[in-house]
């Protein structure tokens, strides 16, 4: 099966030379294509946890569902990295696939993803008094590091669950959210 950019005359797939570059385009192409459904999947399904989230799902009603949202990052962003070949200083290379600019709307996006992620952690340092709330001796409690700050009711335990998988998923949609647009605007600029 041969695959060709639009723009590129049907002569020069037909030869030999022209069908390895049609080819090997392709595949780049169907990576990229592949990278960013994943992207857009962990999109939605960190959204879909934010909102359960307000119903009472937490970190443990989500079993390994929290697992698949944390390794879907490294899944997508250790092959991002490599495409895009940034140094470790932070310098874009010249070999660089990364795309020089994003449309508007993509950087806004980006930085109202950056504002949610950083107002639902104040909101959660506020609402636990910057402890976690733990079950020790079969009592609701908030615990800073073995200490316990205060006695909770069973309401509020559950609440401060649900808000901490907020933050959790709040931080899965800013990173997938920056995924989702890095692979489709690579893929636009080479594709």
């Amino acid at each position: 099966m041969r695959f060709c950019r639009r723009d590129t005359a049907p002569d020069f797939c037909a030869s030999e030379e022209g069908l390895a570059k049609c080819t090997r385009y392709s595949l780049r192409q169907i990576v990229r294509n592949l990278f960013t459904v994943l992207s857009v999947l962990g999109l939605i399904a960190a959204f879909s946890v934010y909102m359960a989230s307000f119903a009472g799902l937490t970190m443990e009603w989500l079993g390994m569902g929290v697992f698949i949202l944390h390794g879907g990052i490294f899944l997508i962003a250790i092959p991002l990295a490599v495409v895009q070949r940034v140094s470790f200083s932070g310098e874009v290379r010249e070999d660089s696939y990364a795309p020089e600019t994003k449309p508007a709307w993509a950087s806004r996006g980006l930085n109202f993803c950056g504002l949610f992620f950083f107002l639902n952690f104040v909101a959660f340092l506020w609402m636990s008094h910057a402890a976690s709330p733990e079950i020790v001796d079969s009592n609701f409690v908030l615990s800073d590091h073995g200490h316990i700050v205060r006695s909770l009711t069973s309401a509020e335990y559950w609440r401060l669950k649900a808000a901490e998988l907020r933050l959790f998923a709040a931080g899965w949609i800013a990173f997938y959210f920056y995924a989702t647009t890095s692979w489709h605007f690579l893929r636009r600029r080479l594709g």
